[in-house]
């Protein structure tokens, strides 16, 4: 498993560097079907490393300028992993997408029934969310680093109730659109901006 996370980390890495560069070079010479596929690669990449995330289950951050570390392991690992996973899912999405022209037809979709939208965007915000509500390996253990893991756990608790509530909404929009439309519109109206005139 460590040997094939270490060749899965390695791959990630190329996919997402020469997926820059390729996207550079699109942007560079101005062609959109070259910056297209440099964003395809790059969230191929991101699938690759989530992958690698969940098969070794263990995954740390370094914040050099605050010389602070904060690893995972087990479940939040694996919530890390989703999560990347889910972002490389929506980047490789938005580039099949680019290239076979459809961007405005999905934009007026999701405009129109933006259930499927919201229950994806809930579910990524509350994955997003849970590892921070658990905590790091470096905020157990110690009241004072648990102490002052507290904010953070309140930020991750308030990421996850959005998006529950996303996806609740997502769910109503699509079995019931009358009823979320009444919604949207009773508070789209009450923070409408009364006309002077």
């Amino acid at each position: 498993m460590e040997k094939l996370a270490k060749q899965l980390s390695t791959l990630e890495l190329i996919l997402v560097i020469g997926g820059i560069v390729i996207m550079a070079a699109g942007w560079r010479l101005s062609i959109l079907l070259v910056l297209n596929i440099g964003l395809l690669i790059v969230g191929l990449g991101l699938i690759v490393g989530a992958a690698g995330t969940i098969v070794e289950r263990r995954v740390s951050f370094s914040d050099s300028e605050v010389g602070r570390t904060d690893s995972y392991s087990g479940v939040g690992a694996i919530a890390w992993g989703v999560v990347f996973g889910l972002l490389g899912v929506g980047i490789v999405t938005l580039g099949i997408v680019r290239l076979i022209g459809a961007g405005g037809y999905v934009t007026f979709c999701i405009r129109e029934r933006p259930g499927i939208g919201l229950i994806l965007g809930g579910l990524l915000l509350a994955i997003f969310g849970f590892p921070s509500l658990i905590g790091s390996h470096e905020e157990g253990g110690d009241f004072l680093r648990f102490w002052g893991s507290v904010p953070r756990r309140i930020f991750g608790v308030l990421i996850v109730v959005v998006g529950l509530a996303a996806i609740a909404l997502g769910v109503i929009e699509i079995a019931r659109p009358d009823v979320f439309n009444g919604w949207y519109a009773a508070v789209k109206a009450w923070f409408a901006v009364p006309s002077p005139y």
